[in-house]
């Protein structure tokens, strides 16, 4: 390989089972492409979607929202984006209109762009909605994620209790930065503030994987916030 010029060497694509070689000093070294700069998996956007600049208009108008209890529901601006093996535990949120029935079940779900899919991580059950104000669900036991683009989707058991979501439609409402990758940015058929998948009614663990071909994106008047992230 000593002899050979740069240019007789070809710029491609990498795959899974492209390597990349050299020489350490004493030995001949290969190494998977995908391991050289970070995961190939940490990526901002599912395919088929695009990002657009976000601008403010002023404070965003708080609306109190509910889950529904037929989907499991993704808020895309709280991508969550990792660059390093992080130890996770716990989410938090905030009640707005409290039920002693309800429950919320909340899963980590990371972005594979290989696949094209959203595969489980961990899930959280939120069992005691019967209050207002601020709550927090921590894992039986820390969990460890790697590099990668993560989002949080939730499921209602009855649809009862409500957190927060924003009027999308007030004057002060902040401007939607995703958008479908294949329509015109000035209008609002292309603009996307929700994504779910559809569920069974009595389903009380979230699936391990959902094909992105199975989300229905969408935009709503009054989008809904999920838990956030504690890492």
């Amino acid at each position: 390989m000593a002899n050979k010029k740069f240019s007789q060497f070809s710029n491609v694509p990498h795959t899974a089972t492209t390597f990349v070689v050299g020489y350490d000093g004493a030995t001949n070294v290969r190494m998977l492409a995908s391991s050289v700069g970070g995961s190939t998996d940490n990526i901002e956007v599912p395919k088929g979607l695009c990002k657009y600049p976000k601008l403010y208009d002023g404070t965003p108008a708080i609306v109190d929202q509910g889950f529904v209890n037929t989907r499991c529901r993704f808020h895309p601006p709280q991508m969550i984006q990792i660059f390093q093996d992080t130890t996770i535990e716990t989410i938090k949120y905030q009640v707005l209109i409290a039920s002693a029935t309800d429950e919320w079940y909340c899963g980590l779900y990371k972005y594979d762009l290989a696949g094209d899919k959203y595969i489980k991580q961990c899930q959280w059950d939120i069992t005691s909605l019967g209050a207002t104000g601020a709550i927090s669900q921590t894992l039986a036991s820390p969990i460890t994620i790697s590099a990668g683009t993560y989002f949080i989707g939730v499921k209602s058991k009855d649809a009862t209790a409500e957190g927060v979501g924003m009027n999308a439609t007030s004057a002060s409402r902040p401007q939607i930065e995703w958008h479908t990758a294949d329509t015109d940015i000035t209008t609002t058929t292309s603009r996307i503030n929700g994504f779910q998948f559809i569920i069974d009614v009595a389903e009380t663990v979230l699936p391990v994987e959902v094909a992105n071909s199975s989300m229905s994106y969408f935009r709503s008047s009054y989008p809904q916030f999920v838990p956030y992230l504690v890492y």
